[in-house]
C-alpha cells in the first residue's frame, strides 16, 4: 500500500466520520459470501470472505496473495482441526481447532459475516478475499469464521482502511 493510498485493486477509505461500518463503502459484489452458502459450497466454488487486520498483514496479504501474507507454497492441504488421537477424558477437546476458537491466532481466520468483519477491522483494515471453498475449514461458529492454512493461496479483491483517517493503534484485532 501507498501513503496515498492508491493501489492496484479496489481501496474503500472511510474518511468522514459519518460511519464505521466498512459495508457502508463497500460494493454489494464484495459483501462475503453468505456462511450457509460457504459451508454447501462445492469444492472447486470461490467465496468472498472479510478479514479485519493490520496495515502491515494486509500489505502482505495483498503483496503474496495468501491467507495470512506469508510467502506462497503451491502444496496446500486443509488445517488438521481433529485430535489424531482420542484421549478419553475431559481434555479430549484440546486439539488445534479448539486453540483456533480459545486464542486465535494460530490460523487465518476470514468471516462471513459483515458485522464480525467491520467490527475486527475496526480502527484497522479490512481485507476482502476470493478463495476456493476446498482451502476452507469451518472455524468459529459463532464469528461464521473460516480458517485456511497461512500459504493458501487467496484473491485480494479489495481493501477498506477503517482507521478513519487516525494513525493506526497499537491494538490487537481478532486476526
Amino acid at each position: 500500500m501507498e501513503d496515498n493510498n492508491v493501489l492496484h485493486l479496489d481501496l474503500f477509505s472511510i474518511k468522514d466520520g459519518t460511519s464505521e461500518d466498512a459495508s457502508d463503502v463497500v460494493p454489494f459484489d464484495f459483501f462475503p459470501t453468505d456462511d450457509d452458502l460457504v459451508r454447501h459450497a462445492s469444492s472447486d466454488e470461490y467465496v468472498v470472505l472479510w478479514r479485519g487486520t493490520n496495515r502491515v498483514q494486509a500489505e502482505n496479504i495483498l503483496q503474496n496473495k495468501t491467507a495470512s501474507g506469508v510467502s506462497k507454497n503451491d502444496v496446500i492441504a486443509m488445517p488438521e482441526l481433529k485430535p489424531k488421537k482420542k484421549i478419553p477424558s475431559r481434555y479430549a477437546k484440546k486439539s488445534r481447532f479448539h486453540d483456533q476458537i480459545g486464542r486465535g491466532r494460530n490460523l487465518p481466520e476470514y468471516t462471513a459475516s459483515k458485522d464480525v468483519g467491520n467490527g475486527y477491522a475496526r480502527d484497522h483494515y479490512l481485507v476482502v478475499v476470493e478463495v476456493k471453498r476446498s482451502l476452507l475449514t469451518q472455524g468459529s461458529r459463532s464469528e461464521s469464521g473460516w480458517i485456511l492454512e497461512p500459504n493458501a493461496n487467496v484473491k485480494p479483491i479489495a481493501v477498506v482502511d477503517c482507521t478513519l483517517g487516525k494513525p493506526e493503534p497499537f491494538t490487537p484485532n481478532g486476526s
